[in-house]
């Protein structure tokens, strides 16, 4: 059974628009930062969040790695993106804990079909998901909730 085809699983709050507009937008390549970003990301299992103050362009940045075409520079990232998420200035739910897993739970079940299904035939995972304990101990429904069910499907 494809549990993906029985849900719908949908984010809090939709960053595409967001992301979409913003490349139609951006002038500002950045090209030093995605030789950075790219070496970080070889260097490391965990892979990396992008902080700095409002203004400073990570919203460009996440932009620009997420609508690359093959002949981009940042197409190589793109191929290592598993999900994105924006605090935004003007949005205080996106800058809870449990709206940020719910939002990359969102993006690994739209995007990716085995993580998908591990992750929605979970009982527990479910369970911890939309009560009140991923608000309340956000670290462990994180683990459990995602974390996880990646060990599973990668080993």
């Amino acid at each position: 059974m494809r549990f993906i085809d029985h849900w719908n699983l949908e984010s809090l709050i939709d960053f595409d628009y967001h992301v979409e507009n913003l490349h139609n937008q951006s002038i500002v390549s950045r090209k030093w930062l995605c030789g950075k970003i790219y070496e970080e990301l070889a260097t490391s299992e965990k892979g990396i969040i992008l902080t700095a103050d409002m203004g400073n362009g990570k919203s460009s940045i996440v932009s620009n790695i997420v609508c690359a075409e093959q002949s981009s520079d940042w197409y190589a990232i793109r191929q290592n993106v598993l999900a994105y998420h924006f605090c935004r200035y003007d949005s205080i739910s996106s800058t809870k804990a449990a709206c940020f897993i719910r939002n990359i739970v969102s993006a690994i079940v739209n995007r990716y079909l085995e993580l998908g299904n591990s992750i929605l035939s979970d009982d527990i995972a479910n369970e911890i998901l939309y009560r009140r304990r991923c608000s309340e101990d956000p670290i462990s429904c994180l683990e459990i909730v995602i974390i996880n069910p990646l060990r599973i499907t990668s080993s």
